[in-house]
């Protein structure tokens, strides 16, 4: 058992050892996909696209949002080098 932690931690400090730097595909993944959102929005509301084009385009968008919502939540969008972009 004391193995199985012992190389649990060693992955783990590898890891931390290849990340730091500031995720800018991620925030360029959340502000595309939001935008997107509200044009879907708009192209629907103005009969532009139809609902199961909306529906389907919005389900992948949303998905897409969840990724950077996701890394926030364990601090990987600025690693360690600008803390206040982590409440994304």
């Amino acid at each position: 058992m004391s193995t199985d932690i012992v190389s649990l931690n060693f992955c783990v400090n590898q890891a931390k050892s290849h990340y730091g730097g500031f995720g800018y595909l991620t925030i360029v993944t959340l502000v595309f996909s939001c935008s997107s959102i509200i044009l879907l929005q708009y192209l629907f509301a103005t009969d532009q696209i139809s609902l199961w084009l909306h529906c389907l385009l919005s389900a992948y968008l949303f998905y897409m949002i969840y990724t950077p919502l996701h890394e926030a939540v364990h601090g990987n969008i600025s690693g360690k080098v600008v803390k206040p972009f982590n409440y994304l």
